[in-house]
């Protein structure tokens, strides 16, 4: 009897992750190194490193030339290194991951014999045509954050940037992604659920009831918002998930500041504006 409940126990065991799902927290990079005459070079050392951690990650070209590198720090800027045998060294700088994305990069190095010095590329930051999207979605990235308008400071001032989403109390932070009801969505930080649980609030976040943003927008870093992902480790929603990831630290000091103004040239001096 004892053997069939500790068999129950172990299976138990094995299938449950199956059943876990979690959001996505890392970005990957993919690409191939061949020569520039179109050959494949198998076994070349690839390196990526997160230029405001010093994070490196390190890979080899496999066969055809390919290579990936997983769970690898959202943001950037990254450098990419290739290096070969008989080979110049390639790098690409500026490289920025969206979060949930594959960026794709391509090397083509050059013989020694005919190049004497490192062949250094810049890409730009723009990274949409390269990156492999996984179903209907939207990733609002730091760049993104300081150029949009808000006015609350809230994460959900960002979303009039989704085409597919709609504000629907403003004032309580409400939104419809898909035209469906704002309670079917689901708010990731870090690959956490933060909904409201008990449905207390009628923006479905925590905080709500308050009127406070269920996370302060100068902890993301980014965010993405999914609506039908072919990823099946993200789901638990009928509406749209918001996915977002906090900042991480640097090896250098930074701050953000901002203030409230508000007097009688932006209110006006009575209620009726008389």
């Amino acid at each position: 009897m004892l053997s069939k409940k500790l068999l129950q126990f172990v299976l138990a065991v094995l299938i449950l992750p199956a059943f876990a799902l979690a959001q996505n927290t890392t970005s990957s990079l993919s690409g191939s190194v061949k020569t520039n005459t179109g050959e494949v070079l198998v076994g070349a050392t690839v390196t990526a490193t997160h230029e405001p951690t010093g994070t490196t990650y390190r890979v080899q070209s496999r066969a055809g030339g390919r290579f990936d590198i997983s769970n690898m720090n959202p943001g950037g800027p990254y450098l990419v290194e290739v290096s070969f045998l008989n080979y110049a060294n390639e790098k690409k700088t500026d490289l920025y991951l969206s979060l949930g994305d594959v960026l794709k990069v391509d090397f083509a190095l050059a013989s020694k014999v005919n190049n004497l010095g490192n062949v250094t590329v810049s890409s730009l930051r723009k990274t949409t045509e390269t990156s492999g999207k996984g179903g209907a979605e939207t990733t609002i990235g730091r760049d993104k954050m300081a150029n949009l308008p808000t006015v609350g400071r809230n994460i959900y001032d960002y979303l009039r940037a989704v085409p597919q989403a709609k504000l629907i109390n403003g004032s309580e932070g409400a939104v419809s992604i898909a035209g469906q009801n704002n309670r079917y969505n689901a708010f990731y930080v870090d690959g956490a659920i933060n909904n409201d649980v008990f449905g207390l609030s009628a923006s479905g976040t925590n905080g709500g009831q308050a009127a406070i943003a269920p996370l302060s927008i100068d902890a993301i870093d980014q965010f993405q918002v999914v609506i039908s992902p072919f990823d099946a480790s993200l789901g638990n929603f009928t509406g749209g998930g918001i996915n977002a990831i906090t900042r991480s630290g640097t090896n250098k000091t930074s701050a953000s500041v901002y203030y409230f103004l508000q007097n009688q040239d932006l209110a006006g001096k009575t209620p009726t504006g008389l």
